[in-house]
C-alpha cells in the first residue's frame, strides 16, 4: 500500500458514494482527497487508520462527515467511521428526545 501523504493524497485515495434513487448527491467526488483510491481501504476495518489518514488531508472533509453521519452505515466517511457515526446519531437523538423534538 502506498503512504499517503500531503503531496499524494489525491492519487492514493477513492470515495465510494453509493447512490440511491431520488437521493441528490453532494458535490464533493472529483474534489476528494481519495479520489482514485481503492475504496476496500474505507471499508475493511483494520484499514480504518490508513482511510482515516486520507481525510485528514481533505478539502471536502466536514461535507463528507456530515453526509456519512446522515446516510452511510458502514466504512469511513469523512474521517469518522461506522462506531463514531452512531455515537453521534444516539448523542443526537438523546439531545433530541431531551428537548421534546423527534
Amino acid at each position: 500500500m502506498t503512504p499517503v501523504t500531503p503531496g499524494n493524497q489525491g492519487a492514493v485515495m477513492g470515495i465510494r458514494l453509493r447512490r440511491r434513487p431520488g437521493m441528490l448527491m453532494p458535490a464533493m467526488e472529483d474534489t476528494a482527497a481519495c479520489k482514485g483510491m481503492d475504496t476496500d481501504m474505507f471499508f475493511v476495518g483494520e484499514m480504518a487508520p490508513q482511510a482515516k489518514a486520507v481525510c485528514g488531508f481533505c478539502p471536502v472533509m466536514e461535507r463528507c462527515k456530515e453526509w456519512g453521519i446522515r446516510h452511510e452505515e458502514f466504512g469511513v466517511w469523512g474521517g469518522m467511521d461506522e462506531y463514531e457515526r452512531r455515537a453521534v446519531r444516539r448523542a443526537d437523538a438523546r439531545l433530541r428526545l431531551n428537548q421534546g423534538l423527534k
